[in-house]
């Protein structure tokens, strides 16, 4: 979410931050969209960004799923780049040493390859049920929208 840097000052920029933080804390620890949205939108009941919480959380959460899901699939290929590597190494100095000689085996590199595909798909799948939630939250965010509209209304008329 863009913001117009002429009108926001810098304790401004500061609070988006803490909240980016906070945002992304809740979604890793299991909230729902909907849920998020909620516990902001009472916070900042009295704030006139109180419209653009929605969006911005919509748009942060989307965000570090593409981030994570990145840095997952990065990890994955890289492990596999190491292990094989390590792997490729050994069995070469394997044939070279056929005739009877002494060969290396590149076990640093195997492991930590392996070790590298392990967390990278752990983070992807962990990525993915962050993605289920934020997937049922969408749902439920249109309904809060309503709900916020039909309580604005109602506070007008009042």
């Amino acid at each position: 979410m863009e913001l117009d840097k002429e009108a926001v000052n810098a304790e401004d920029y500061l609070a988006e931050d803490d909240l980016i933080k906070f945002i992304i804390d809740r979604a890793s620890s299991g909230c729902s969209t909907t849920t998020i949205i909620c516990e902001l939108e009472d916070a900042y009941a009295d704030d006139e960004r109180k419209d653009y919480i929605a969006p911005f959380v919509d748009s942060v959460i989307r965000e570090y799923i593409k981030d994570r899901k990145s840095k997952a699939k990065r990890s994955i290929i890289w492990g596999l780049v190491w292990g094989m590597g390590g792997l490729l190494a050994t069995l070469v100095g394997y044939n070279i040493a056929q005739g009877g000689g002494t060969y290396l085996v590149f076990w640093g590199a195997i492991i930590w390859g392996g070790f590298k595909v392990f967390v990278g798909i752990v983070d992807l799948s962990s990525s993915h049920e962050i993605m289920a939630l934020y997937d049922e939250g969408k749902a439920t965010a249109e309904e809060t929208a309503e709900r916020l509209e039909q309580r604005k209304e109602r506070m007008g008329k009042e």
